[in-house]
């Protein structure tokens, strides 16, 4: 993935405007965890329908998610042409607290059209706007792709931390507001005003220095040349698959680990213990450089995989004891968190791999492919995720759940997530790219320095 040698030339101002996004990001997520649990006890609305309209909305999420990488290779101000997208984080914030807000005096019918709304409002457009923007804003941003790796280790490290932050905070004061649909409105928006302020930093810190890095600029490519330029890229292909992969079955386990603190180990507020199993992946995220120099990012990841598959299945030994789970959980949580937190970077080999094999660079819309793919992954690993709850007969509003609802949330924890594992490891073994870079980059130099000698 490039040598560490370039660490000090991104500059710490660059660092942390980068790690504004994903800070704020991490915290939003923290609070998404619960929205399924807010949406079903809080509100009274049925597991599966919610699913349902997530999954739904995630369709529709993913398509704007192309719509979005062509408008950001069509744009061209004197901010650059992704930088601009990374302010769509404040907005993203607004219709979360908007998300949190659903009228309690609507009937039941309207606060699933109202949910949906505001559910892709959030999701389809906001975040998909700065989520596309990313690998070309960190391409166009850095003055040497090896420094990628470094910048997200970074900003990885800083989101991580406030993850377990946010993860260790958020139950608490979610188990306090209990069943006031108030108290949950109160809760987002407290978060929402400090956390856009500080996602706009991205913006504010983080310039960009070139457009495209190559003599034939995307933003000169009709959606003809584009889709062939994608069709062509085998790589960007397989790392959708594998995003698609690793977002659907970290989403099956995510989004029950509310419902698995409270049912399995008894205790909600439990889930601010399971949430510090995200130091492991701090702690990888700093390592993961020069793990990654030294052994490959690849064999990395591979072994990282393995551990979750170990991780995963662990949990069934000892289910309902939080210190089990807790180590159980330090095991697997390394595996998919730490591949996508460094899929931007993979986005951008897999743009001078496009580069190197049509002369054509594509930017904003292979950052569309990512996020599209980690959208539909999302939204059908909550909408199954529901949808197998309601199966095994969870019911939101029963004060005890039956044992093939506990079955089935303990499942969702544990094996589920373990298959998604090694249907990861199989599929990444056909993905190759990182061996061909120092090939491909030299290749790419060599027509740079051919052009301007002509």
């Amino acid at each position: 993935m490039g040598n560490t040698n370039s660490k000090n030339k991104v500059k710490m101002s660059v660092k942390l405007g980068w790690s504004s996004v994903t800070v704020s990001s991490a915290i939003a997520q923290s609070l998404l965890a619960f929205f399924t649990i807010y949406a079903s006890d809080v509100i009274g609305l049925n597991t599966a329908v919610v699913g349902i309209l997530l999954m739904l909305s995630k369709v529709f999420d993913g398509i704007s998610d192309i719509v979005a990488g062509f408008i950001i290779d069509k744009t061209h101000t004197r901010f650059g042409k992704a930088r601009p997208y990374a302010l769509a984080v404040i907005f993203y914030w607004i219709t979360l607290g908007a998300l949190f807000s659903i009228p309690v005096t609507l009937t039941q019918n309207v606060q699933y059209l109202y949910l949906f709304v505001m559910y892709t409002i959030a999701d389809a457009v906001c975040f998909t706007l700065f989520s596309c923007a990313e690998a070309p804003h960190m391409a166009n941003a850095l003055e040497d792709s090896s420094q990628s790796i470094v910048l997200l280790s970074f900003s990885r490290v800083i989101a991580s931390i406030a993850g377990v932050a946010g993860g260790v905070l958020i139950p608490q004061f979610a188990a306090n507001a209990g069943n006031d649909p108030a108290q949950w409105t109160k809760l987002a928006w407290l978060l929402a005003i400090p956390f856009a302020f500080i996602g706009s930093f991205r913006f504010i810190l983080v310039k960009e220095k070139k457009n495209v890095s190559s003599a034939v600029s995307s933003v000169d490519l009709n959606i003809k040349e584009t889709l062939l330029a994608l069709k062509g890229n085998k790589y960007i292909i397989l790392l959708g698959i594998l995003v698609f992969i690793a977002y659907f079955g970290s989403q099956l386990a995510s989004s029950v680990n509310t419902y698995y603190a409270k049912y399995i180990i008894g205790d909600l507020g439990a889930d601010s213990v399971l949430s510090l199993s995200l130091i492991p992946v701090i702690v990888v995220m700093v390592l993961l450089p020069v793990l990654a120099s030294k052994f490959t990012l690849k064999r990395v990841i591979n072994f990282l995989m393995v551990l979750g598959v170990v991780g995963s299945l662990l949990k069934l030994f000892n289910p309902s004891n939080l210190g089990w789970v807790f180590f159980c959980s330090c095991m697997s949580g390394v595996g998919f968190t730490t591949f996508y937190g460094f899929a931007s970077t993979m986005v951008i080999d897999c743009m001078d791999y496009g580069e190197y094999k049509t002369g054509k660079r594509v930017e904003g819309v292979m950052g569309g492919v990512q996020s599209f793919m980690c959208k539909i992954g999302t939204g059908f690993g909550g909408a199954i995720s529901g949808l197998l709850l309601s199966i095994g007969g969870y019911e939101g509003t029963a004060e005890i759940q039956s044992q093939s609802a506990l079955d089935m949330i303990v499942a969702l924890a544990s094996t589920i997530p373990a298959v998604f594992f090694v249907i990861f490891l199989v599929v990444y073994r056909k993905y190759d790219l990182e061996a061909r870079l120092p090939e491909i980059r030299q290749e790419l130099k060599k027509r740079e320095t051919d052009s301007q000698s002509e």
